[in-house]
């Protein structure tokens, strides 16, 4: 007569299955354990952030030969200013990568969000508190973001083509808030244009109130 075999364990196998696909790196019971599943999976291909920080040692050794201030503890700190608001757009930019999309407009929207925060503070005009301002930049920045959420999840589109024609939007539309141009007046930030339109500016104010004449032609920005 054939024995009845005993049923399994239900629990047993999804122990066994969770285990398996736990990383090693997580079960490992000392650094030595962990280094060695992180040689593992190194050699699989699996290289994580390694490119990463690989990359920062290198740019730190070059700069730091070019400039020994370079890590000195004010250069990081003016780094990490200037960095602060990548880093922000950078973690925003995380979940949709997640999720395998990519947002192109990430960097318009903050622009947009800033333009209507500045325009809404101004003492002359607007005059709302800070708080408000911000509020209302973050509520159309939230706007906009649903808005192409909805293109791309009920409309089926790709999102690849969602943001890029939403950054060309947006650009337009922060041109439109700052007065349908671009900034003027800061010759610090735009190098030496402004200083070279001046001088020509100044060479046609003295043709036309009878100054020294060039046989040179007129350049086209005087015209």
């Amino acid at each position: 007569m054939a024995r009845a075999e005993a049923p399994e364990d239900p629990t047993a196998s999804a122990e066994a299955a969770a285990i398996v696909d736990v990383p090693p790196e997580i079960v490992a019971q000392s650094l030595g354990e962990w280094f060695r599943a992180w040689l593992t999976r190194l050699r699989a291909g699996e290289s994580g952030v390694l490119p990463v920080v690989l990359g920062l040692v290198i740019i730190s050794i070059v700069f730091t030969a070019i400039s020994p201030v370079f890590l000195s503890a004010g250069n990081l700190v003016n780094l990490f200013q200037q960095s602060a608001v990548f880093m922000v757009l950078a973690m925003a930019e995380i979940f949709v990568l997640l999720l395998g999309e990519i947002d192109l407009a990430t960097g318009y929207t903050a622009g947009v969000g800033g333009v209507i925060a500045v325009q809404l503070v101004q003492p002359v005009t607007t005059k709302w508190p800070w708080w408000g301002a911000i509020l209302a930049a973050l509520l159309v920045c939230a706007l906009i973001g649903l808005i192409q959420g909805t293109l791309i999840t009920r409309l089926r589109l790709s999102s690849l083509i969602v943001t890029l024609a939403f950054s060309l939007i947006l650009s337009g539309v922060m041109l439109i808030l700052l007065g349908l141009g671009p900034f003027s007046g800061y010759p610090g930030l735009l190098g030496q244009s402004p200083n070279i339109i001046a001088l020509h500016k100044s060479h046609a104010e003295l043709d036309r109130h009878g100054g020294p004449r060039t046989n040179r032609r007129r350049h086209p920005l005087v015209e």
